[in-house]
């Protein structure tokens, strides 16, 4: 291998991201998912269900600056509620990155960041928090949501309005990766209707993302989450995380083709 071919290798290793994308289900798994993303050191936390009070203690874990920290609310927990989901305030979706990052976004699909009380699972916002990450001399977008509800597994007509809103609105985007956690299971309609606009990265023998052993439902065969990406993207699922949380987490790389 002569010099020129070994320094095109080095640049072409540089263009790839660690991404973790987890739903923490609240404040309930803190001493579960904290030492394994610890130990896995993902360049980019992607996180649905967060609390923005809990945001401080886990960026302080990981080590990631105030500035690197972005929260998209998408609903106000401020009561009690059927659910059990604690009343501790604004909840949503964030992103998390030690690499340096530029251009923010946050687009709400459904709603317009309002940051409703929260009353029943859908009558929140929904939105897409999205930040380009640097890494080398290249850059990519990637974006994170928590998709419209469905109590089981079917779709229905609210996630179908939601899709076109989120597809319109993810059209002036350059390629890009959407991780998260969609509430639609692999095979059926409303997911079906995502691998019209993105790639599914989720490996095919992976046929649930529900941990069996903290979801309050048990074993579920429901494959709700997931990295979606467009090329030139490629998405490279390493490991998919039991025991962090009631959804496991996708551990994956994201290369520049």
């Amino acid at each position: 291998m002569d010099i020129e071919d070994k320094e095109d290798k080095e640049d072409k290793a540089l263009m790839a991201v660690s991404v973790v994308t987890l739903n923490i289900e609240g404040d309930k798994h803190f001493s579960r998912f904290i030492p394994v993303l610890q130990q896995l050191q993902p360049e980019v936390f992607c996180v649905q269900e967060v609390f923005e009070v809990d945001l401080p203690r886990i960026r302080t874990a990981l080590g990631i600056p105030e500035e690197n920290c972005l929260f998209l609310p998408m609903t106000n927990m401020a009561s009690e509620n059927k659910y059990n989901i604690s009343p501790r305030g604004p909840w949503g979706v964030a992103l998390l990155t030690t690499l340096q990052h530029s251009g923010a976004q946050k687009k709400y699909y459904k709603g317009s960041g309002t940051t409703p009380l929260f009353t029943t699972p859908n009558s929140v916002d929904r939105g897409l928090l999205c930040t380009k990450v640097s890494k080398g001399t290249d850059s990519l977008l990637i974006c994170t949501t928590h998709f419209t509800w469905t109590g089981d597994g079917q779709s229905s007509p609210e996630q179908q309005r939601d899709f076109v809103a989120l597809k319109e609105t993810v059209a002036e985007f350059p390629s890009h990766v959407l991780c998260g956690d969609f509430n639609s299971p692999r095979g059926g309609e409303i997911f079906s209707l995502f691998t019209t606009i993105y790639q599914d990265g989720l490996p095919a023998k992976v046929t649930t993302t529900i941990d069996g052993s903290l979801h309050y439902a048990g074993n579920l065969e429901l494959a709700v989450d997931t990295a979606f990406y467009q090329q030139p993207l490629q998405v490279e699922v390493h490991q998919i995380l039991e025991g962090v949380s009631d959804h496991k987490g996708i551990s994956f790389l994201v290369r520049v083709a």
